[in-house]
């Protein structure tokens, strides 16, 4: 059974990881914000050729900031996917943290459940160890009334043999007495 001390620690490791996760969401939040606004300020306003204030325009030149700026938006896709994908792998962590915190509070409901059967069990356990001594008592206290009955049959078989024998004497003598009156 968890005591107080585990459900206490389960508690602020779980507090933990929450301010872990929104602190890592608050970072990927900012980091977000501040990709938005160097992409909206490095978006180039579309050049119009300047032949209207008689500058030829160097083709040149519009190829190098077209590469330039195709870098950029190539740069800020890239982040924008490493973004989503941090994004996702934030909200995988989340989920396997509520997983977690929910497959905590499963096995926490069961050791309530096993502490409350062992409990139960343990009251089982403590009546039939009382029945077992009870049992062993009585089979002593039925031993010595078995040897006190052996005892006193043994007493009784010595007493009828004594008393046949004398009865035997007694016949006898009563025997010849009767024959010897008989005879004479």
């Amino acid at each position: 059974m968890l005591g107080g001390a585990g459900r206490k620690q389960q508690r602020l490791q779980l507090e933990r990881l929450k301010n872990e996760f929104t602190q890592g969401l608050t970072r990927f939040q900012k980091m977000q914000q501040n990709i938005r606004e160097q992409v909206s300020i490095n978006q180039l306003p579309s050049r119009k050729p300047a032949e209207s204030s008689g500058f030829q325009v160097d083709d040149e030149e519009d190829r190098l900031l077209a590469e330039e700026e195709e870098r950029r938006m190539s740069n800020l896709m890239a982040q924008q996917q490493d973004i989503e994908i941090q994004t996702e792998e934030f909200q995988e962590r989340a989920d396997r943290i509520e997983q977690l915190e929910r497959d905590i509070l499963e096995i926490n409901e069961i050791f309530r459940d096993l502490a409350t059967l062992v409990h139960e069990q343990g009251n089982l356990i403590d009546n039939i160890e009382d029945n077992i001594d009870r049992a062993g008592t009585q089979v002593e206290e039925g031993n010595r009334q078995l040897s006190k009955a052996s005892h006193y049959q043994k007493k009784a078989r010595k007493k009828m043999c004594c008393l046949l024998i004398i009865l035997l004497v007694v016949a006898g003598v009563v025997g010849l007495i009767i024959y010897f009156s008989v005879k004479k």
